[in-house]
């Protein structure tokens, strides 16, 4: 997968914005794991996936 951005770059997303996106995504990467797991269904994993990249696009830009 080709990156969007330069490594340690924020891809022009604001700094603040920037910290808090991160915790979130990590966030709802890890709870659609732990749902797949215990399901074993790959579901939880393709709608987070869906949705953080609706949510990065939102982000907002410096």
């Amino acid at each position: 997968m080709a990156s969007r951005t330069a490594p340690g770059s924020a891809g022009g997303i604001a700094p603040h914005a920037a910290r808090s996106l991160a915790g979130t995504v990590i966030s709802m990467l890890e709870g659609a794991e732990l749902l797949s797991r215990v399901t074993a269904d790959d579901t939880p994993l393709r709608d987070a996936a869906v949705h953080l990249a609706q949510l990065v696009d939102a982000a907002p830009r410096t």
